[in-house]
């Protein structure tokens, strides 16, 4: 009888009670949606994760981008710098042709001959001036005289550096009759021309000039047109 006591004394004490059933149907709610919260905590983060990963990737597109664009625009300067450069370059180097003074009358035409007169000219430029051609000419009147002169068709030369040339009115010299009226202020003779030549760089360019001689035949006055360079001007002579 005390064994049996015994015995059922111990299973009465290793044996638990069961929970209440709704106190059992509460702890499964809890336990599910505790899951649920960790479920949703982790996709939140797996989520925000993405979504910086993905903005990252926006941003380092932008970036991208607007170093390319940085990029080319400091190509496109660097060589507007470096086309200007070499223009600047070009325009203090190159040859520079000009009259050296207004026209010079000749020491060579004698009483009863022509009067000739020489217009001088220089390269006043760094390098020398290749092809170098001039044309000349004289009339009584400026509305004669076009805005471009033909180019000369004497033989081409080489002027260096502070070379002088010379082109004259030795094949069209003033009668002596036309002299005295010069000399009598009841003639004005124009004397006009262009002088053409080309650069090192291979460029081509042309210097005009007009002056008319005064009474005594040693001072000279400038046109009121046809002095000017290509440089202002597009035309070309034809």
């Amino acid at each position: 009888m005390e064994n049996a006591s015994k015995s059922t004394k111990t299973n009465h004490v290793s044996k638990k009670p069961s929970s209440p059933w709704w106190i059992r149907i509460l702890s499964n709610i809890c336990r599910k949606a505790k899951n649920l919260e960790a479920k949703v905590q982790q996709n939140k983060a797996t989520k925000t994760a993405d979504e910086i990963t993905a903005d990252a990737t926006k941003w380092m597109m932008r970036f991208t981008f607007v170093l390319a664009a940085v990029g080319i625009l400091t190509v496109i300067f660097l060589r507007c710098q470096l086309e200007e450069a070499r223009g600047n370059d070009a325009l203090a180097s190159r040859a520079w042709i000009a009259p050296v003074s207004t026209a010079l009358r000749s020491e060579a035409s004698k009483v009863g001959d022509g009067t000739i007169f020489v217009v001088p000219y220089s390269n006043t430029g760094k390098t020398p001036a290749f092809n170098v051609n001039s044309w000349i000419n004289r009339t009584d009147s400026l509305e004669k005289i076009g805005d471009m002169d033909p180019v000369g068709s004497k033989a081409n030369m080489l002027l260096a550096p502070d070379g002088i040339g010379n082109t004259s009115t030795a094949d069209i010299p003033i009668a002596p009759t036309d002299v005295e009226h010069i000399k009598a202020g009841t003639l004005t003779v124009y004397i006009y021309g262009t002088i053409s030549y080309e650069d090192v760089y291979g460029k081509a360019h042309w210097t005009q000039f007009c002056f008319y001689p005064g009474a005594d035949l040693k001072s000279f006055g400038p046109c009121g047109k046809h002095n000017t360079t290509d440089d202002k001007h597009n035309p070309k002579p034809n």
